[in-house]
């Protein structure tokens, strides 16, 4: 079965704008919605006045910024400009705050499972190479990925010790950066350090030894 999560706060904020705001929604099922809307004709223009109105670009909140109807009207918004590229550059910033304060892993440390749950590997690792990575996983009834990006299928994004130079100058890399703003949208991938995994491997093996 896929995973569905809720509906995150940028979709609730424009649903709100729209009047459309419905409790307990999946992105999924706001996305269905939201194309719905975007369809209609002058939906997209009154989203980019209001974006453009109020430079709400975050997504801490799914509340919206105060705006009124006339100054929504009168807003002339420059031909050309993209409200995406504004949202993007927002995540970044927030992708790197949120690392330099509090580092890349999971707070507090989550439990580790194997059994059909899926994971995706990055830097180097003392344990040994992705192969005997992966055969660690498969021999304990998980799946491992070999895509670039984490994904939403993905349950564990483990971090090699080994790591990678930039590591230590707060610089993780697309990977990680990719999983971090997934999981803060999403509640997932779980970001762990490979001390973290190698324990659950030993934890997961002397239970299956009883």
């Amino acid at each position: 079965m896929s995973y569905d999560p809720p509906s995150t706060h940028r979709q609730r904020k424009l649903l709100r704008f729209f009047g459309r705001h419905e409790a307990g929604l999946t992105v999924q099922e706001a996305a269905i919605l939201i194309d719905q809307i975007m369809s209609e004709p002058g939906s997209r223009d009154r989203w980019n006045r209001y974006k453009y109105l109020t430079q709400d670009f975050g997504r801490d909140s799914d509340g919206l910024l105060p705006f009124t109807e006339e100054a929504l009207a009168s807003v002339t918004v420059p031909e050309g400009w993209d409200g995406s590229i504004e949202v993007g550059a927002a995540d970044a910033r927030f992708v790197a705050e949120a690392i330099q304060r509090l580092g890349p892993f999971d707070r507090p440390a989550p439990r580790i499972r194997f059994e059909r749950h899926h994971f995706l590997f990055t830097g180097r690792f003392e344990f040994g190479s992705r192969a005997a990575c992966r055969r660690a996983v498969e021999q304990r009834g998980g799946t491992v990925s070999d895509a670039k990006e984490p994904t939403l299928a993905d349950n564990f994004l483990v971090v090699g010790s080994l790591g990678n130079a930039a590591w230590a100058h707060g610089n993780y890399g697309n990977k990680i950066s990719a999983a971090v703003m997934l999981r803060e949208k999403y509640g997932r991938p779980s970001i762990v350090s490979e001390d973290l995994w190698v324990s659950a491997l030993d934890a997961a093996q002397q239970k299956g030894a009883t």
